[in-house]
């Protein structure tokens, strides 16, 4: 068997070695080329601004070795890919001056409106205008689960930049570049295609939408069950379902009026928004099938959340949906004297 080969040691030797002949004398053969060793290597650099290269070269040889190894894995992404190759920031030790991303899903509201210098999320801006424009008549509308693919594109491209999300078809017919990204980080077309329901136009001679209804209406319902705190916050979660709990009408808008009157600026103004957008919604309840009742059921836990204690769920999911039921039924009365 083969003699092992010796590690290089750190510090430089000869470039030769002594081998012993069959005869006994002693004769130099040339050794094998050897890698220089890291002390080798060190003592080569020269000043602070030769090793950051070397620090920053090391660096993207790791990330490109990293890169192709990724490509063997499927087309969902998780959260940490998002980051990288959503966003196209730079790569660790890379250059480049790359946007940074501005995410918005279970993004602290305050703090994503602060940062985008916004008065609402425009994500609810954009889905709201789209479905009021030409779906709201959907029968199910948010109650109806969307395509799974068609929604996860959307959140992806809202979160990479929601100022370039469009989701309604130009009147000309022409493309739309999110489209084009959605239905290829869909994989297999599913926005661009056109099957039953996919194109509805609540109002007559109005532009189709982009993509189906239903996943409209379920990337706004995800964007909201993924803040941090719930919209109608969890400080005041007791507070709104002491509220639904009054039998008297009047008194129970009075309090519920003064409960949301209390949220923080941000969640004031998108609560308002949002439930501007949903007594649209519920005004077509002939057509779509979804009045305060329905409307209700499905975003008094989404915007609630879940109650502190678990062995409160089942008593607290009829007092969410009340609360819901109750700004919806008096939207005017709770908002309009306000604007």
């Amino acid at each position: 068997m083969a003699d092992a080969t010796a590690l290089s040691p750190l510090d430089d030797g000869a470039g030769c070695e002594e081998q012993e002949d069959e005869d006994g004398s002693q004769s130099t053969a040339a050794a094998p080329p050897r890698v220089p060793g890291l002390r080798a290597v060190v003592e080569q650099i020269d000043g602070t601004r030769d090793l950051e290269r070397y620090v920053l070269a090391a660096g993207s040889t790791a990330a490109a070795s990293a890169a192709a190894a990724a490509q063997g894995r499927g087309a969902m992404l998780r959260k940490a890919d998002v980051l990288s190759h959503e966003y196209g920031t730079p790569a660790r030790g890379g250059g480049g001056a790359a946007s940074l991303p501005r995410p918005i899903f279970g993004v602290d509201l305050a703090e994503q409106l602060q940062r985008d210098e916004r008065e609402g999320p425009p994500i609810l801006v954009k889905c709201a205008r789209a479905i009021e424009a030409h779906a709201i008549r959907t029968q199910g509308l948010y109650r109806i689960s969307g395509s799974s693919a068609e929604v996860q594109a959307l959140r992806a491209l809202f979160d990479r930049n929601y100022d370039h999300v469009e989701l309604t078809r130009p009147a000309s017919g022409g493309s739309s570049t999110a489209s084009a990204a959605a239905e290829t980080e869909a994989g297999a077309g599913a926005v661009a295609g056109a099957g039953p329901g996919d194109l509805v136009d609540g109002t007559a001679g109005g532009a189709g939408l982009l993509c189906n209804p239903h996943s409209i209406a379920g990337v706004l319902k995800l964007y909201f069950r993924e803040l941090p705190d719930p919209l109608l916050t969890s400080a005041a979660y007791a507070g709104f379902v002491d509220a639904a709990r009054i039998a008297d009408g009047a008194a129970r808008v009075v309090a519920m009026h003064d409960r949301v009157n209390a949220l923080p600026d941000a969640n004031y103004a998108t609560l308002r928004c949002l439930m501007r957008h949903l007594h649209a919604v519920q005004a077509h309840q002939r057509h779509n099938r979804m009045g305060v009742s329905n409307l209700g059921i499905i975003f008094g836990p989404t915007l609630m959340g879940s109650p502190p204690a678990a062995a409160d769920l089942l008593n607290d999911m009829t007092h969410q949906c009340r609360v819901v039921e109750t700004i919806l039924e008096n939207y005017r009365l709770i908002f309009e004297p306000d604007e």
